[in-house]
């Protein structure tokens, strides 16, 4: 018989901007292709680094960093992912543009924390519990082109990313805004691409009780001084 166990694990979701333009631009054939490269380049790029994809949903994608192994650089691994399918997907999109296709962007949630899992021996690998939803809540709350972490992914990566404040962000069913330290705040993190150097993180109040900061890179590793 299966059983449950309690794990620390960092989940990521993926949502794309944009899609429902591509699907009236294309025919069907087309649309296919495009669907099958598009999942077939985020998948890469989540198993290249360790993660695991639990399910694609339409267009988006849920993964989780942490099942079967653990690792402990899981938050970093996750956030290079992340990283890593914003360029993917900007090639595609430059790809459908010159196609004459729609423009489209990808907004991803990354966030850490205990979740209940079946057992990977027996193949259950879902994972449940606040860390997912928080970690979609933070994908719903980006901008297309932008990644936001949770305030646990931001404290194991702050040393290894670029930081930068970010303004409020309030998450969806997650405490009330303008509180101060309750046991909802969350903070979040904004990843940019950047060809420049990267900017000293500054601390803003956020809206749910903590602050906000963002990450901005030149590259790939997600390295400071890299």
């Amino acid at each position: 018989m299966s059983r449950e166990v309690r794990k620390t694990v960092t989940v990521l979701f993926s949502d794309v901007v944009g899609w429902t333009g591509v699907g009236e631009a294309l025919d069907p054939e087309s649309l296919r292709s495009i669907q099958s490269r598009y999942f077939d380049e985020m998948q890469d790029a989540l198993q290249r680094h360790g993660g695991t994809v639990e399910k694609f949903m339409g267009d988006a994608v849920m993964a989780v960093f942490g099942i079967p192994a653990a690792h402990e650089d899981d938050a970093l691994r996750a956030v290079r992912a992340a990283a890593e399918m914003q360029r993917r997907l900007k090639a595609l999109a430059e790809k459908l543009e010159r196609s004459g296709g729609a423009g489209i962007q990808a907004r991803i949630g990354i966030n850490t924390g205990e979740v209940v899992a079946g057992d990977a021996s027996g193949g259950q690998r879902f994972v449940t519990g606040d860390a997912v939803t928080v970690a979609k809540r933070l994908e719903e709350a980006a901008a297309g082109g932008e990644v936001l972490i949770g305030e646990t992914t931001r404290a194991l990566v702050h040393d290894a990313a670029r930081l930068e404040a970010v303004g409020p962000v309030e998450l969806k069913g997650k405490g009330e805004p303008g509180g101060n330290g309750g046991p909802h705040g969350h903070r979040a993190e904004r990843v940019h691409e950047s060809v420049g150097p990267p900017k000293t993180a500054r601390a803003v109040r956020s809206s749910q009780s903590d602050h906000c900061e963002a990450v901005t890179h030149a590259g790939d590793p997600l390295m400071a001084g890299s």
